[in-house]
């Protein structure tokens, strides 16, 4: 799921937990999800090799 399918989840009103490869980019989308009205949560980086 990507920063538009997130931010368009928070904008109808659901919840989203979002996880990123980079930290910038997972708390942009973090910021996008609350101004949208939602509660959103990041997790930690995610590293490709951990993807399997």
């Amino acid at each position: 799921m990507g920063r538009a399918t997130a931010v368009a989840f928070a904008q109808a009103g659901a919840s989203v937990v979002v996880a990123a490869r980079r930290a910038g980019e997972g708390e942009e989308t973090v910021r996008l999800a609350k101004d949208a009205g939602s509660e959103a949560l990041p997790t930690k980086p995610l590293k490709q090799e951990s993807l399997g």
